[in-house]
């Protein structure tokens, strides 16, 4: 297996993805909205505010 990085290797840069962003916004705006809805457990809630993240 190829290690992608490490020591005295840097990361490839990628051009962005318009799309992917779009969808990884709209993900975190779902979670957090779900967080404020008071039925969950707090764990639960905890944890779609922290991934929302």
């Amino acid at each position: 297996m190829k290690k992608l990085s490490g020591p005295g290797k840097s990361l490839k840069a990628e051009p962005p993805d318009t799309k992917e962003f779009e969808r990884l916004k709209r993900s975190g705006h779902a979670r957090l909205r779900d967080a404020c809805n008071v039925s969950l457990s707090i764990e639960s809630r905890f944890d779609l505010a922290y991934n929302a993240a």
